[in-house]
């Protein structure tokens, strides 16, 4: 106790002990502020702000009865202490260490703090229910995770909640198990919020009970798992897709006749997936997958060429196919398409293969079969005119490789005609198919036969140049048919004459300028002197081949200074017609040479001594740059977007950066590349190079430009380029045109290559139509544009553009009766000089 002049008046032992005061120093009359000064220098307060504190504490008790403080003094004790003023302005202090109420204060709310820190972990909310299961308590999370106030909930039970009818039983359930007062862990249900938005609940809960052990309610928490659940239900749809389309995967395998393997280098035994045992027909249990006895399977050479790929593989990185034959389990023998893609390990290194094998003998049949109607004479089953021009080719190739030397022989039916009028056309096929068999059994199987059509037959000698064995050999075809041949209508008197071209030396000029054209014409020529000389006879042919070859080598040289000088060539334009619009869709491009003696030089004549002089690159450049620009002038000028095509030789793939004339070419004249179609012949997989072929094509396709392939039938068709290279338009050479309103056989040889086309998602074009006839055909095939004399021969822009926007405004197609009546009546009675592509 204190009197009024702030000084001790009674003080008990422990009030000293508290502060750590001596006995000598706390005794009556001594002044607080002496005591605390007192303190503060023996270290009982960490500095002098408590002296200000405790005056401050004096002026405050002018004004209030009673003051409340605490005290924390060095030791770490804490001290609170209330002042109560007395009559007489004396006043009491009673001081009390509560550093063991405040430590336990402190943990607790740390507990709680922690249980807090815990809950929001573990889960979005906390709630407590009564004994009627009856929500008595939510945490202030409940609303921001699910968008229900709890006020709305409060009072009510769980099966009161607004939720979906489909977990509407699950819940109820639910609620009737917790008679038992047992624990729960993860009740999921569906309930709708206020925004009307389903969300997913997944909540767990503990029984209480009180200090009796009666049940007074559950307490728990609970989570928003609708985002979890909507990737659970992703990852389910996406798992029963993925089972889906392994199962479709599984039944393509098994209708493509397709099937994986593997193989680890220095392992015995590859692995075979059961497709692969069915498609060979042999037994898993009996027939072990060594590495030995899966290479035996292969026939011929196919061991070493699926090595070869597989090399490839290492090198390049670059998945390789390759088509061999396999011996089945019953004997016999099938195609298969071997697949191989490199097995990587460890620091990229290859440490095996896997792959697939496809049964292809399908396929390879279809492809024999076409090839069959394409190469082959249906009526004697020899060679036709095309694979005769494809074996000259050949041959013209290996004489040049080789320096060796050949001949071709042409040969034809003396006195058919009147035999074949006063018998009868089957009578004639009659005769053919025996002439055909005589002249067989002369060549056997060391010279090439082939029938050109009609009457006329050809020979292609590869390694013989001499002199006399060509002559004995023509002597013998020539005695061949020399005797009276029996048919039906009796005995028949025949012969043939001979035309004879020589081939002595593969490295002279002549040969590097020639081509199967020029050897036929020049063979027809030195028959037609054997006519003159009374038939059955052989001529060979002389002098006449220099003037050919002079004349040739002088075009190259003039057609060399049109083009450095660019005097001369001129870009002409063939409209394409799209048979369902009746509209021009796009022209091809070509080139034409105005010779300054001779005129107009046809195409058929300076490309082929462009493409041996290697001047065919830059004409193909050169039209390239016209045609691109003349499409891009018309755009600006208006015009509908049309596209247009430009051929391109094999030899601008073998010996340019085609990739960057075109990427120059169109980005100088700014044409949209989807409207640039560039079209290749079949003579660009002669070589066989079809990795460099494919790759080359990959190159331009990225660069959005359209590929077509050119002239299909006529050259080194395959199904298997079909189906490697890029191409989306398909373009049938006019020779599988001509003729198809009379002739049946080609009308369903045209079907055929029209249906393979557009298995292969392509777009038919047919070229050199003539007559409306053959239009109306074509569109019954299903080909889809039309380009050829029956519209418009090949013109100057101006021309070629009035022709479309005219054909155009006439509703085009529909026109055509009226306009090819009018413009085109030639067409029915004399076929139209055919126009050749640059």
């Amino acid at each position: 106790m204190f009197d009024r002049d702030n000084r001790i008046m009674v003080a008990n032992r422990r009030f000293a002990e508290m502060y750590s005061l001596p006995p000598a120093v706390v005794v009556p009359g001594a002044h607080l502020l002496d005591l605390v000064k007192f303190a503060v220098k023996a270290g009982v307060f960490d500095g002098e702000a408590v002296i200000q504190g405790t005056i401050d504490t004096l002026k405050t008790m002018a004004h209030q009865k009673s003051v409340d403080r605490i005290w924390r003094i060095t030791s770490g004790r804490i001290i609170a202490f209330t002042i109560s003023t007395l009559d007489g302005g004396r006043w009491l202090a009673v001081h009390k260490d509560i550093t063991n109420e405040h430590d336990t204060k402190r943990k607790l709310t740390e507990s709680e703090q922690r249980f807090r820190d815990f809950t929001s972990v573990a889960s979005d909310w906390c709630w407590e229910t009564d004994k009627d299961h009856k929500f008595t308590f939510f945490t202030d999370a409940f609303e921001a995770f699910t968008g229900v106030s709890p006020k709305e909930l409060l009072g009510r039970s769980r099966s009161e909640l607004p939720i979906l009818e489909e977990d509407r039983p699950a819940v109820e359930a639910h609620i009737r198990g917790l008679a038992g007062h047992k624990p729960f862990k993860d009740l999921m249900f569906r309930m709708h919020n206020r925004f009307h938005r389903c969300i997913w609940i997944k909540t767990s809960g503990l029984p209480r009970f009180d200090k009796k052990g009666t049940f007074i309610g559950y307490r728990g928490s609970g989570a928003n798992v609708t985002q979890e659940q909507k990737r659970l239900e992703e990852i389910t749809t996406a798992r029963a897709i993925l089972n889906e389309r392994t199962t479709q995967l599984i039944e393509a395998q098994r209708l493509g006749k397709i099937g994986d393997w593997r193989y680890r280098l220095g392992e015995p035994d590859l692995w075979w997936a059961p497709e692969i045992y069915d498609l060979l027909g042999y037994d898993p249990a009996t027939f072990k997958t060594t590495r030995d006895a899966v290479v035996s399977l292969y026939v011929a050479d196919g061991a070493n060429r699926v090595h070869e790929s597989q090399a490839q593989v290492i090198s390049t990185g670059v998945v390789q196919s390759v088509d061999v034959k396999v011996r089945r389990s019953d004997g016999s023998i099938g195609d298969v398409v071997v697949t191989s893609k490199a097995l990587v390990g460890e620091g990229r290194k290859v440490i095996g293969f896997f792959g697939t094998i496809q049964d292809i003998s399908e396929r390879k049949q279809a492809e024999e079969q076409l090839k069959k109607l394409a190469y082959y004479d249906p009526l004697t089953g020899l060679a036709n005119r095309a694979l005769f021009h494809r074996e000259v080719d050949d041959a013209i190739k290996y004489w040049r490789d080789t320096g060796t030397g050949g001949a071709i022989l042409l040969l034809d039916v003396d006195r058919f005609k009147e035999i074949n009028d006063s018998l009868g056309h089957v009578a004639g096929d009659a005769i053919l198919v025996k002439v055909a068999h005589l002249f067989s059994r002369i060549l056997g199987a060391d010279h090439f036969l082939c029938r050109l059509g009609g009457d006329e037959f050809a020979v292609v000698v590869r390694d013989c140049s001499d002199h006399a064995l060509i002559e004995k050999l023509a002597a013998g075809l020539i005695g061949a048919i020399s005797d009276p041949i029996k048919t039906d209508h009796g005995e028949v008197n025949i012969g043939t004459s001979v035309g004879v071209v020589l081939i002595a030396d593969g490295s002279t000029e002549s040969l590097q300028l020639i081509n199967a054209t020029e050897l036929l014409r020049c063979a027809d020529l030195a028959l037609y002197r054997a006519k003159e000389d009374g038939r059955g006879c052989f001529k060979f042919f002389d002098q006449a081949m220099s003037e050919v070859v002079q004349k040739r080598v002088s075009l190259a040289q003039d057609l060399r200074s049109a083009l450095a000088e660019n005097k001369g060539l001129e870009a002409h334009f063939q409209p394409q017609v799209d048979l369902a619009t009746g509209r021009v869709i796009g022209f091809e491009a070509l080139m034409r040479w105005k010779h300054p003696t001779r005129g107009y030089v046809p195409p058929s004549e300076f490309i082929p001594i462009s493409e041996s002089s290697r001047l065919i690159c830059d004409l193909g450049l050169w039209i390239l740059r016209k045609g691109v620009m003349q499409a891009k002038a018309w755009l600006d000028a208006g015009e509908p977007p049309r596209e247009i095509a430009i051929n391109v030789s094999a030899a601008q793939i073998w010996y340019t950066d085609l990739h960057h004339d075109i990427a120059h070419v169109l980005e100088e004249s700014g044409l949209p590349p989807s409207l640039l179609c560039l079209e290749l012949t079949e003579s660009l997989f002669a070589d066989h190079a079809v990795a460099k072929v494919q790759g080359a094509l990959d190159s331009l396709k990225r660069l959005g430009v359209k590929l077509a392939l050119d002239d299909f039938g006529t050259g080194y068709s395959s199904l298997g380029y079909l189906t490697k290279m890029p191409f989306s338009k398909l373009k049938i050479d006019r020779i599988f045109v001509d003729g198809i309103a009379e002739s049946q056989s080609k009308r369903k040889l045209l079907a055929g290559m029209i249906a393979l086309g557009k298995g292969f998602g392509m777009t038919i074009v047919a070229e050199g139509a003539e007559t409306p006839e053959e239009v109306a055909l074509l569109s019954g095939l299903g080909c889809e544009q039309v380009q050829g004399y029956v519209f418009a021969k090949p013109s100057n822009a101006k021309e070629a553009l009035a022709f479309a926007n005219r054909f155009d405004s006439e509703s085009g197609i529909k026109a055509l009766s009226a306009y090819s009546k009018g413009a085109g009546d030639n067409n029915s009675s004399t076929k139209l000089e055919p126009s050749a592509a640059a």
